[in-house]
C-alpha cells in the first residue's frame, strides 16, 4: 500500500498546486478550502500543546517524565517546532490531505483487489505539501518503533519510509524545502503523539511495559532529532540513518 499512497499525495500535490492551476485558480482554491477551524485544530495539537506543559490534554507514561520535561526545555527545539508550526499555518503550495496517517488508510484484504484508500478528509486543506508525508512517514516510523527488537520487521519499515519518499518524490513537483520540511513535521508528529493529546497504537498496544517505555524513549529521541537537523538534511538518506542510529540504540 505505500506505492498507492506515495502516489495518492504525489498526484494530489502536483495537479493542485499554483504552476498547475495557474494563479487565479489556485487563489480560489486556498480561498474555498482555507478550512481555518481543523487548521487551528492540528496548529494547537501537533505543535503547540505539547510544548505546554501546563496543558491538561497532554498525557505520557509516567516513566517519560524526565525526558518530556528536557525535550520542553530544549530552547533550540520548541523553536524548531513553532516554525514549523507558521510553515504549516501560512504556506499555500496545493491540496493536502491534513491528516493522513496509517489510520485514514484502508487497505485491501490479503490478496485481495484494488488498491489502498485514503479516506477522513475532514482535515484537508490548501497547505503545504511537506506536512502530508511528513506525517505519513512518521506513522511509518512509529511502526518500526513497535518492532525495536525484531530485526529484519523494523528494518522493512524503515525501508518502506524511504520507499515512500522515492515514489513521491519521483511523481510530484519538489518544492526546494521539501525534504527538510518533511523531516521537521515527521518529527513533530512524533513527539506530540507521544507527549501530546493523541496517542497512536503501534505503541499504546505493547504488551510489555518495559518494552513500551523503550520504544517511547526511542521515538522522542527520534523526533528531537529530526527537527532539530531538519534545516540541515541534504537527502532522505539522512532521515533512515538518524532512525537507524537511535533505533540500533534502543535495541541494544
Amino acid at each position: 500500500f505505500i506505492s498507492d499512497i506515495a502516489h495518492f499525495m504525489a498526484e494530489t500535490h502536483r495537479s493542485t498546486q499554483r504552476s498547475v492551476l495557474g494563479e487565479e485558480h489556485a487563489k480560489q482554491m486556498a480561498a474555498d478550502l482555507r478550512n481555518t477551524m481543523m487548521c487551528s485544530i492540528t496548529a494547537d495539537y501537533v505543535f503547540s500543546k505539547p510544548m505546554d506543559a501546563s496543558d491538561p490534554t497532554n498525557r505520557h507514561s509516567e516513566g517519560l517524565a524526565d525526558a518530556t520535561m528536557k525535550l520542553r526545555r530544549d530552547t533550540e527545539l520548541v523553536a524548531g517546532i513553532f516554525a514549523l508550526r507558521e510553515v504549516f499555518l501560512n504556506e499555500q503550495e496545493c491540496l493536502v490531505h491534513g491528516d493522513l496517517h496509517t489510520g485514514s488508510v484502508m487497505i485491501p484484504i490479503p490478496n485481495g483487489a484494488g488498491s489502498a484508500k485514503v479516506i477522513d478528509a475532514e482535515f484537508a486543506h490548501y497547505g503545504c505539501a511537506a506536512f502530508d508525508v511528513g506525517t505519513f512517514v512518521a506513522h511509518l516510523l512509529f511502526a518500526a518503533l513497535a518492532r525495536l527488537d525484531a530485526e529484519e520487521a523494523r528494518a522493512a519499515f524503515v525501508a518502506a519510509a524511504a520507499t515512500c519518499w522515492e515514489q513521491y518524490t519521483r511523481g510530484a513537483a519538489n518544492s526546494p524545502q521539501l525534504l527538510q520540511r518533511t523531516a521537521g513535521f515527521a518529527g513533530c508528529e512524533i513527539i506530540r503523539r507521544v507527549i501530546g493529546a493523541a496517542h497512536v497504537d503501534d505503541l499504546e498496544k505493547l504488551g510489555d511495559p518495559n518494552a513500551k517505555l523503550k520504544a517511547e524513549q526511542a521515538a522522542l529521541q527520534l523526533g528531537g532529532e529530526l527537527v532539530r537537523r531538519s534545516g540541515k538534511m541534504q537527502a532522505f538518506d539522512d532521515v533512515v540513518m538518524c532512525a537507524k542510529q537511535i533505533f540500533l540504540s534502543a535495541s541494544t
